[in-house]
This record gives structure tokens, C-alpha cells and sequence, in this order.
């Protein structure tokens, strides 16, 4: 499911196959995000002023910091799906980059996300960032095994 997360600047979305995974990935982001499904509904509130925690039980996740490890694959898909724009213009993304090579996509994508943010908070590079931290830690967490 597509999933559009509720920030003060540009519309900007997330793929995620369950909630409590999109939710734990917008809160590793920012306490002041929340999510919106495909219909505008609000599905993960904003917890800068608390209730996340809450929340994450609510949707099955005890703790957070064993959920991150254990899911940290999961978790990187997530964030490295990141796309600005909202959920109605995913689909035409999609099929244009399937057109594509791997790395025209990757161009492309950075293209269109570079296009499409105006605020000086670049959201899409948060979201890189944890998905290459949360591969090396799942890189780290197969090694130990």
C-alpha cells in the first residue's frame, strides 16, 4: 500500500505491505510525521507530542529497537521506496520506470524527486540514509548468526 506521509512541506510517499512496519519506518524518521493512506485517511498519527509508543503496541510491536533488527530488510524497502509526489502519481511512476534500466531508473527517480521537493527538507535523503544503515545492519545481524 501506498502511504503518503503527513509533513509540513511537499507530498511525499512510502510502500509499505503492513501498517505497523510504515508506522515504526515514518517515527524513525521524525516524531512530527505521521502517515495517510491511498484515501486521505490518517493511519499513524503524529507523535511529537507523544502516543507513539502506544501506538506501535496497539499495532503489535512491544519494542521497537528488536523490531528495527529483526525487520531491518523490511524496513530498508520501505524507506528506499520513497516518492515524492502523492499516492494517484505512483502509478504512472511505476510504469515509466519499468521501462526502464535499473540504472536509468535510478536516475530518473532522482530526477523526479529533486524536481518535485521545495523544501530545504529533504526527505527523500533522510529515507536513503536509514535504508543504508538499516542494510548494514542486517548485513551485521546475518554475519553474528
Amino acid at each position: 500500500m501506498i502511504y503518503e506521509i503527513i509533513n509540513p512541506s511537499d507530498a511525499v510517499c512510502i510502500e509499505a505491505d503492513d501498517i505497523a512496519s510504515a508506522g515504526i519506518a515514518v517515527m524513525m524518521l521524525s516524531s512530527g510525521y505521521g502517515l495517510h493512506d491511498d484515501k486521505g485517511n490518517e493511519v499513524v498519527p503524529i507523535t511529537m507530542f507523544g502516543g507513539g509508543e502506544q501506538w506501535l503496541k496497539e499495532h503489535g510491536i512491544d519494542d521497537a529497537g528488536k523490531y528495527i533488527k529483526e525487520n531491518a530488510l523490511k524496513l530498508a524497502k520501505i524507506f528506499e521506496s520513497v516518492f515524492y509526489g502523492k499516492p494517484s502519481d505512483k502509478e504512472m511512476f511505476d510504469k515509466a520506470l519499468s521501462k526502464m534500466t535499473p540504472e536509468g531508473a535510478e536516475e530518473y527517480k532522482r530526477e523526479w524527486n529533486d524536481k518535485r521537493r521545495t523544501s530545504l527538507t529533504n526527505i527523500e535523503s533522510s529515507c536513503l540514509s536509514y535504508a543504508k544503515k538499516l542494510r548494514e545492519l542486517a548485513k551485521k545481524e546475518n554475519t553474528n548468526e
